[in-house]
């Protein structure tokens, strides 16, 4: 999935444009993107990509890194962030890799 995002972050000319990427489905991506600005091009990248595996883009009920990210460890518990499972954390364009303690920071 990262792959693809990359590819339709890169047709909207969009460097570190997303901060968060959790995948608890097969088929389900939730994305928080760094800026509503930058969410708008990447949303009008995603209509003129031809990803086969992008069936619907569309705008989630919690927003932000932070809001997305208590939403998981209210759930799931900060112990599952080092699980395969767990969300991406993005910062500066490269994956956050620390622990769970500094994210509560973010």
């Amino acid at each position: 999935m990262l792959t693809v995002l990359d590819r339709v972050c890169t047709l909207a000319e969009c460097q570190h444009a997303y901060d968060f990427v959790y995948m608890p489905w097969t088929k389900l991506a939730i994305v928080n993107f760094c800026s509503v600005d930058t969410c708008r091009l990447c949303f009008r990248a995603f209509g003129r990509s031809n990803e086969p595996h992008i069936r619907f883009v569309g705008q989630a009920v919690i927003q932000g890194l932070q809001a997305n990210l208590a939403l998981f460890l209210s759930k799931s518990g900060a112990d599952y962030m080092g699980d395969p499972g767990a969300p991406r954390i993005f910062a500066n364009g490269g994956r956050y890799a620390r622990g769970p303690e500094p994210l509560q920071d973010l």
